[in-house]
């Protein structure tokens, strides 16, 4: 989830594979937060980021395996990553943006998670209710 948001400026001159690739890559490898997390709960640490560096490659080949590259890329000259001036004055500013940025973006999976859920649950009552109709009407 964090990796677009390191690239944002460049997501809309990506190819799809390029993009396909990026997503991968992210649900490939762990994030910073759950490695610190799962370390918390008793994990290996070296296992885990053996896991991470050895998913990256597989994670790129995969990816390029499913969405291969097919359209010109325009991001193939260093000239082309060009980033664009922050709109922050100070670092105070800065820092205060990217809480904000932060923020939505654990709300957002949040929501994404309670309407999984809700779908999940949603789905187990129809299958329940059609399952006590059938046993009901044969039985």
């Amino acid at each position: 989830a964090e990796a677009p948001l390191l690239i944002k400026p460049y997501l809309e001159k990506m190819t799809e594979s390029e993009l396909h690739a990026v997503m991968t890559s992210g649900f490939a490898c762990i994030a910073g937060s759950l490695f610190a997390a799962y370390i918390g709960f008793g994990a290996c640490p070296e296992y885990l980021l053996s896991a991470t560096v050895m998913s990256a490659p597989a994670a790129l080949a995969i990816s390029k395996l499913f969405c291969p590259e097919t359209e010109q890329s325009h991001l193939t000259k260093i000239e082309d990553l060009e980033l664009a001036e922050g709109e922050e004055s100070n670092a105070l500013e800065a820092i205060s943006n990217g809480a904000v940025m932060a923020v939505e973006l654990v709300f957002a999976i949040i929501a994404n998670l309670i309407v999984f859920l809700a779908l999940l649950a949603f789905l187990d009552n129809i299958i329940g209710e059609l399952l006590r109709f059938a046993l009901q009407k044969h039985g």
